[in-house]
């Protein structure tokens, strides 16, 4: 999607406000993303009542274990919780040094990790009465820019990497659709603010077209954390979603 077509988005009257009292305390809980949206909260009702919890470069299982240390005071500060499950983007891949890289290549190892983690997280909100969850969608997001970024000599050689993330990404999220549906909700699509799709020919002499999506990653301010307008976007989507399921 173009910057454009994000303003435009951006530009559209503002939701009214919830009508009727709270029923659920909405918790953004996540990773660094949670960080660069944060920064852009204005003052609506749905804003002032929503909780940001994050930590950067935590990766599912340290989320978990921390929820699973605090839901308990959380509840007895906040009332009844709707945690908003933000994680799995610092699981596909690994640092090291400077550079990221996939952890796991041609094969589901990963994908099945973070989704054992997500039971957990299911698990453990369920367990506590009154308090319900949503997991958000992984936005995909590229090794190659984000070794780019940090001067990498020669960041082409990931793009193989980043076809394979990119696989692994849509399997998470069909995961996570999944999940949503059979818990009676859903997550905004954060990947279809970055899609860009233009046809191509099938074969010489076919007359027929179809789809193929590329992503504009200039909208990472380094491939994978969002730069101003999608941050904004993307809290916009997510506030949206906080007022239809706790108010």
């Amino acid at each position: 999607m173009t910057e454009q077509k994000l303003w435009k988005f951006l530009n559209r009257p503002a939701s009214p406000p919830p009508f009727g009292p709270i029923h659920y305390t909405p918790v953004l809980l996540s990773d660094s993303k949670g960080k660069y949206l944060k920064e852009f909260l204005g003052s609506s009702v749905v804003e002032n009542r929503a909780q940001f919890w994050y930590k950067g470069s935590s990766t599912t299982r340290q989320t978990f274990e921390w929820l699973r240390d605090n839901i308990d005071r959380k509840i007895q500060r906040h009332g009844p919780l709707w945690i908003y499950i933000w994680v799995g983007t610092c699981d596909l891949t690994t640092k090291n040094g400077d550079y990221i890289h996939i952890k796991s290549e041609s094969d589901n190892s990963t994908v099945s990790y973070i989704t054992e983690y997500y039971q957990r997280f299911a698990d453990l909100i369920n367990s506590r009465p009154n308090c319900k969850y949503t997991f958000l969608e992984t936005p995909v997001y590229s090794i190659q820019h984000f070794n780019e970024s940090r001067d990498h000599p020669n960041p082409k050689e990931f793009k193989n990497q980043d076809k394979e993330l990119q696989s692994q990404i849509y399997e998470l999220n069909g995961y996570i659709q999944q999940a949503n549906t059979a818990n009676n909700t859903k997550s905004p699509l954060f990947s279809a603010d970055l899609c860009r799709r233009s046809n191509y020919r099938l074969g010489y002499h076919h007359r027929r077209s179809a789809g193929r999506a590329t992503y504009n990653f200039s909208l990472y301010s380094d491939g994978i954390h969002p730069e101003r307008i999608l941050s904004q976007v993307w809290l916009r989507k997510i506030l949206k979603q906080m007022k239809t399921d706790c108010w």
